[in-house]
């Protein structure tokens, strides 16, 4: 509930899901990956403990992705 209070729903991971996407063949290291997309949304002025929980989330959508493609 207080997440949601805070604006994560899925709408922002879906707003997230590009960001990770690009964040994996911009960098190598996950957590610059991790820190960049964090950037993202606290520029969109969303909380940073919303944004990092919901880079986590968009980042597990992106590995099952990943999985259906066989990668």
């Amino acid at each position: 509930g207080l997440l949601q209070k805070l604006g994560l729903d899925d709408d922002l991971i879906r707003l997230a899901l590009p960001y990770v996407r690009q964040a994996n063949t911009k960098f190598v290291d996950n957590n610059e990956r991790r820190e960049w997309c964090v950037n993202i949304l606290k520029a969109m002025k969303v909380p940073e403990v919303v944004a990092r929980i919901t880079v986590e989330l968009a980042y597990s959508l992106y590995k099952k992705e990943l999985g259906k493609i066989g990668v």
